[in-house]
């Protein structure tokens, strides 16, 4: 089976002060994702290979996917799938990792998942078991634990011996009625997730403790001034709540990125989020549509606010002097909305209005904006995405 991904997007900067001074331009198009893959299924589809390449700008040609799969739920319900690969599926819960991008309201993941160096829900040189859509009385569950020996290194590095580099991902997701004939209570879910990493001294921290807008051309909002030790490790946990009746969707999620290194000098961070999203149309009448209902239209809002903590000065370059503070915190409010033309394919446009109480390095990428400064800017997004 060929399967793939194609979103593009269309980026503009409302506000003149905010145009940025690095390089960003008004009307910049971008790749996004383009992304095909294959999955490959024998003995009565037991048996499973699942590779995906990304050919987006940023990243060149790199592996996205690559998992073999044993199916033992085939034999029965109650068993998992057994995962194994060079880069693993990782689920969070459904309205973090994986909101948006495809079928929800957001063009992508939230600023602190994709500010905590966690890609795309995905680990490197990985193995896990995963329980998907178990029946448990009146509802349904999903449960996943993964070992990768690579912990938050690129793919590139796997061949690199003798590191310490490892993380322990759990994560649990429950629908509790989604069998009951109740429209109030059949769209309830709840999940949690939890990764434990070790990280390898010679990596930055800023890699896995910053803020950055979620568009294309990302601005750094807050990063850390740590610099990582070899007992450095890093706690990410992140519990979510939906509840979905007819065409609207409740959407909550809360987060704790917390650094842990032998100096002491600790980095917490934390997110909260809550977005709505709206089927305000289809050819059915108002207050009708789905993601795979042609000539559906969906409106989106939501709202997410980030804030970091680090001992001593723990945060780079966000004072009057360009020195490092303790304290930031930075959020959005955003609106979109997609008209899907069929299943899968959407167009859309997104707003976004950021605002940063102490603005870090990223002051550099910004026109008449000094470090520590207290900012606010809008952006605006037109983008196509296609699921096949």
């Amino acid at each position: 089976r060929f399967r793939g991904r194609f979103h593009y997007r269309l980026m503009f900067w409302p506000d003149d002060d905010a145009v940025a001074a690095s390089g960003f331009s008004q009307g910049d198009i971008a790749l996004r994702r383009l992304r095909p893959r294959i999955n490959y299924f024998w003995d009565n589809r037991f048996y499973e290979f699942d590779f995906e390449i990304d050919t987006g700008a940023d990243r060149g040609f790199a592996l996205q996917h690559g998992e073999f799969h044993v199916h033992f739920e085939n034999l029965n319900p109650f068993l998992p799938t057994f995962t194994i690969g060079p880069r693993v599926s990782q689920f969070f819960n459904e309205h973090d990792t994986n909101w948006g991008s495809s079928t929800g309201g957001l063009f992508d993941r939230s600023m602190f998942q994709d500010g905590a160096g966690l890609g795309a829900g995905t680990a490197n040189n990985g193995a896990g078991l995963f329980w998907n859509e178990v029946p448990i009385g009146p509802g349904e569950m999903l449960f996943e634990a993964v070992y990768s020996n690579q912990g938050l290194t690129s793919i590139e590095a796997q061949e690199r011996p003798n590191t310490d580099k490892r993380a322990a991902h759990v994560a649990f997701n429950l629908k509790p009625f989604s069998k009951v004939k109740n429209k109030w209570i059949n769209g309830i879910d709840l999940g949690i997730g939890y990764q434990l990493d070790r990280i390898h001294p010679d990596e930055d921290g800023r890699d896995f403790f910053r803020v950055r807008t979620t568009e294309r051309q990302r601005l750094r909002l807050i990063e850390v001034a740590r610099d990582l030790d070899p007992e450095s490790k890093r706690h990410y946990v992140t519990p979510g709540f939906g509840w979905k009746i007819g065409p609207y969707w409740l959407r909550t999620a809360f987060g704790s990125n917390q650094g842990e290194f032998a100096t002491g000098d600790d980095v917490r961070g934390s997110m909260w989020r809550v977005a709505h999203e709206l089927f305000v149309w289809s050819p059915k009448g108002f207050l009708t549509g789905s993601v795979s209902t042609p000539g559906s239209i969906m409106l989106f809002t939501g709202f997410e606010r980030d804030e970091y903590k680090g001992d001593n000065n723990g945060l780079r370059n966000c004072n009057s002097t360009g020195g490092n503070c303790e304290r930031a915190h930075a959020s959005n409010a955003n609106a979109g909305l997609w008209y899907f033309i069929q299943r899968a394919l959407r167009v859309g446009v997104e707003y976004g209005h950021y605002r940063v109480n102490k603005i870090g390095r990223g002051a550099d990428d910004l026109k008449g904006v000094d470090r520590g400064d207290s900012v606010k800017f809008n952006t605006l997004e037109f983008g196509i995405t296609y699921d096949f």
